[in-house]
């Protein structure tokens, strides 16, 4: 059976998104601490580290378990990096990194889950002498988070149907920084990508779009966030779109704890009051996760691979990428579309003799 609705894959947006005043603020204020608002996680990233640059010549640590565009942007900088041992999950792999003075260590809260690993490797650091930045685009909402580290990042693109949106909030006031104004090109690009979803237009072409607008981040300077996604923002209502995320998640729990199915197991096994998911990932053998992930594309369900390492990793590190999975849970999405999910995955399971 072929349905309709696409479930997960670019937000979509209508015309009706615009106009709206919403009662809430979707930035987080992580304790009104001092930030500035920009344009992507790259940009935040990038203004993170000139702070921290000025005044400190040392190496910056990274998890193994990193979206490429960090190491990228890092890279692109100059700066030494090194890497330690911390992943994603409930058998979590983590090795303390062995910063000196002045070092800068980023940790990754992972999936809106808080990374208590590092938090509590961290509160025994008692005379740090070190920097801290935590990367909380992907728990952007999850009690607490932002509020531990000397720099903190996160991107609301992720979470909303803005075209761009990001924020780096610190433990000391900022240096207002000279942002280059917003990439039109880009965003109006991207805008165009989102609107054409929502009117069923050409996918082939919107997808075209998406790739275009992404691939052109990796090139430029910290920006303001565009005067579109700022429009957007203001009129999304917080509260009950963070509750239908956790809703959800909650209801792909149920369904993977009552239907044991082979081969694919929840990389999670709870939700602690607090955190707010950004997807629901999954581990599957790798010889299927591939497959699994076709299989869901043909049949409008597209999931997202957080992330694909490149080699220079540990083998636990590699081995984790090969077999997750991250199924969309977001605020677009109820009860019966987290059915279809889990029913088109058990369906895939009977169909190739995974079940």
């Amino acid at each position: 059976m072929k349905y309709k609705k696409n479930i997960g894959g670019e937000m979509e947006v209508s015309l009706n998104d615009f106009g709206k005043v919403s009662k809430n603020n979707v930035w987080p204020d992580f304790n009104s601490r001092p930030h500035i608002k920009c344009d992507t996680g790259r940009s935040a990233l990038s203004l993170a580290l000139a702070e921290w640059k000025k005044s400190s010549n040392g190496h910056v640590w990274i998890p193994e378990y990193v979206c490429p565009s960090m190491i990228f942007t890092i890279s692109a900088l100059g700066i030494p990096f090194k890497f330690y041992q911390d992943l994603p999950g409930a058998a979590n792999f983590f090795a303390p990194p062995k910063p000196e003075a002045n070092d800068l260590v980023i940790f990754i809260h992972y999936f809106g889950k808080v990374n208590n690993n590092v938090l509590q490797w961290v509160s025994t650091q008692i005379n740090r002498d070190w920097f801290l930045l935590e990367d909380c685009v992907q728990s952007a909402y999850s009690l607490g988070v932002g509020s531990y580290g000397d720099y903190a990042i996160f991107s609301l693109r992720k979470w909303w149907n803005a075209p761009d949106g990001s924020m780096l909030v610190s433990s000391k006031v900022l240096d207002e920084p000279k942002l280059a104004p917003s990439a039109d090109y880009i965003t109006t690009k991207r805008l165009m990508a989102k609107i054409f979803r929502f009117a069923n237009h050409d996918e082939n072409l919107h997808l075209d779009w998406v790739r275009h607008s992404e691939n052109k981040l990796e090139y430029r300077e910290p920006r303001q966030c565009s005067w579109v996604s700022q429009q957007l923002l203001a009129g999304i209502e917080l509260i009950p779109n963070l509750e239908q995320r956790i809703k959800n998640w909650l209801l792909l729990q149920n369904k993977f704890a009552t239907k044991k199915l082979r081969g694919i197991n929840p990389l999670y096994f709870q939700l602690i009051k607090g955190e707010i998911p950004l997807v629901y990932p999954v581990l599957i053998d790798h010889d299927m996760r591939d497959n699994l992930h076709q299989w869901l594309a043909d049949h409008h369900i597209y999931c997202s691979i957080h992330w694909k390492l490149d080699t220079g990793v540990s083998i636990e590190a590699q081995k984790l990428s090969s077999k997750i999975l991250s199924i969309p849970i977001d605020q677009r999405y109820n009860t019966e579309d987290m059915k279809r999910v889990f029913e088109s995955i058990v369906n895939f399971t009977r169909q190739t003799n995974y079940e």
